[in-house]
């Protein structure tokens, strides 16, 4: 950059020129590579919002997908259960149905006799089960 000329130091003009020049395009260089480097850090960000998006309404719709499944098989469930329920029920039912049947006939079975034993011991003649059965029968009704 400096000469000496005649015992002069002199600045090379021509010289400091290029080297400024060729600092001023390093410069430029570097700038246009910062602003590609930008420009694909913005796209991959970009992309990657993008991405993040999809994945969550995805991640969204499977959770939506897995409640309505659930809530089917659950539904599903129930209603088998309260089926088999009902069924119990029914049968349960029917079995105290006819143990109430079996013991009002135990009752008047038993009433007829102590009726039969009453009218015998108040007459002094024997009554037979089913002539006292008879008589009962419609007092039942009332």
């Amino acid at each position: 950059l400096l000469t000496q000329h005649e015992g002069r130091c002199i600045f090379d003009a021509a010289r400091i020129g290029d080297v400024v020049a060729e600092r001023a395009g390093r410069i430029q260089r570097d700038i246009e590579a910062a602003a590609k480097l930008k420009g694909e850090t913005d796209k991959a960000l970009a992309d990657y919002e993008k991405a993040l998006q999809d994945a969550r309404g995805k991640a969204s719709s499977i959770a939506k997908e897995t409640r309505e499944a659930l809530a089917r098989e659950t539904e599903a469930e129930k209603a088998k259960v309260e089926g088999k329920l009902a069924a119990k029920l029914q049968e349960a039912e029917t079995r105290i149905a006819a143990t109430k049947t079996k013991a009002l006939s135990a009752v008047n079975d038993i009433a007829a006799e102590t009726a039969s034993a009453v009218v015998g011991k108040l007459i002094g003649q024997d009554v037979s089960l089913a002539d006292v059965k008879k008589m009962l029968t419609p007092a039942a009704g009332e």
